[in-house]
């Protein structure tokens, strides 16, 4: 029998499956003569057997209820089986509600490529951009279908290769000039007449400063507290780190920070605030800023920002995204001026693409060395700066949590 299932066994092993066998015909012998008394409860002796071919890799997996491929059971088990951020597992439930309530289908199974094309078509003509019908919408539907393919059996991934074929608009202007910049620099001295909170006056005078001379996300900026602006020595730097909310890459990092910011007076602005954040009214002490359900706080203090330059100052922004064109002006001027590549690259959040360059520290002092390369933006300056009042802490609204896919969240 051994050789047959090619097990290899020697004498001594041979020996224990013999004394095993004996011990299995005395509870076998056990349990025929309970029966033999009326006694036929369950078989317990049986539940001390391992399954054959469990432990040898070839069971054959239970047949699946219809159920257990719902889109949005799939969901919750791709996200608990992979490293993956909870904004995107949101984004994505939105992106199958849209895609189940156009075809009436939650279960995996009934979904048909004649579903997705439909729903496809749907959303072009809601005027959606290939780009986000592609990247976003059909993305979230193939990403949880390409699951259930590798995990619970599904044929196929029915959304594979559909996709918006649509040519893209036309390449534009993808970061501010000089001229804008300067134009956007200089209002930060003027500020908004608007009556907003004094850490979003903070944000309109700090934020574009910050991106201009850093390239960084702007939510990478606005949810930055005091406790993340350090020192090595006498170099300072910005330590973007997830703690804080989220970056997009889930990993942190350092930044430099220019010399005409530390004469702007950035770092006197964060050592004032104290160590909560900067551009945004706090939450409670003790919150956990990476669980926050809805829009975060640092989010909206980004999309004020970007409305200020759009709306109050009339700048159009390069590719309809304001706060990004910066990363684009910055990622220009480091070529102009020889940033070294592998420095600029860190400092922007973005992994390296060779591996070996993954090796190694980079000490704030070779990232200011960078960083200082960057000519100064000179604009006329004036001595106002807004308020660094620090505002009273606010708790968030509490969510009530629902399953995905049915009923939306409700503020209560």
């Amino acid at each position: 029998m051994f050789t047959e299932q090619g097990v290899n066994t020697d004498l001594f092993g041979r020996t224990r499956v013999v004394h095993a066998a004996f011990n299995a015909i005395q509870l076998a012998a056990g349990t025929n003569l309970r029966k033999a008394g009326g006694d036929y409860s369950p078989d317990d002796a049986r539940k001390s057997f391992p399954n054959w071919e469990a432990e040898r890799g070839e069971a054959k997996p239970a047949p699946r209820a219809a159920g257990d491929l719902d889109l949005f059971a799939l969901l919750d088990h791709k996200f608990a089986t992979q490293s993956l951020k909870e904004k995107t597992k949101s984004d994505y439930a939105r992106d199958l509600a849209k895609s189940v309530k156009s075809s009436g289908h939650r279960n995996a199974q009934d979904v048909t490529n004649g579903d997705i094309r439909k729903w496809r078509d749907e959303l072009i003509a809601e005027g959606l951009s290939p780009s986000k019908v592609n990247g976003k919408a059909l993305a979230a539907l193939s990403a949880v279908l390409t699951h259930a393919v590798r995990e619970f059996g599904l044929p196929i991934n029915v959304a594979n290769d559909i996709r918006d074929r649509r040519d893209g608009p036309a390449p534009g202007k993808k970061g501010y000039d000089m001229e804008e910049a300067r134009a956007i620099l200089s209002a930060t001295f003027i500020g908004t007449p608007k009556d907003i909170s004094a850490p979003h006056k903070r944000a309109l005078f700090w934020v574009p400063w910050i991106c201009a001379y850093t390239g960084l996300r702007v939510t990478e900026i606005t949810q930055l507290r005091g406790v993340d602006v350090r020192a090595d020595g006498d170099t300072p730097y910005l330590f973007i780190t997830p703690g804080a909310g989220s970056t997009k890459s889930g990993r942190a990092w350092m930044t430099a920070v220019h010399p005409h910011l530390v004469e702007l007076g950035l770092l006197d602005m964060f050592k004032e605030v104290g160590g909560g954040p900067a551009f945004y009214v706090p939450y409670p002490d003790g919150t956990d800023l990476t669980k926050q359900t809805g829009k975060p706080r640092s989010q909206e203090a980004g999309v004020r920002v970007g409305n200020w330059i759009t709306q109050e100052l009339g700048i159009p922004a390069p590719g309809g995204k304001p706060n990004h064109a910066w990363r684009h002006l910055f990622t220009s001027l480091s070529r102009k001026y020889d940033m070294d590549k592998q420095h600029r690259d860190f400092m922007l959040g973005s992994g390296p693409e060779d591996a070996r360059e993954g090796y190694g520290d980079f000490p704030p002092s070779a990232l200011a060395r960078e960083i200082n390369k960057l000519p100064r933006f000179e604009v006329k300056a004036t001595t106002w700066r807004p308020s660094n009042a620090l505002a009273t802490a606010q708790a968030a609204r509490n969510v009530e949590r629902r399953p995905l896919g049915r009923n939306r969240p409700r503020a209560v």
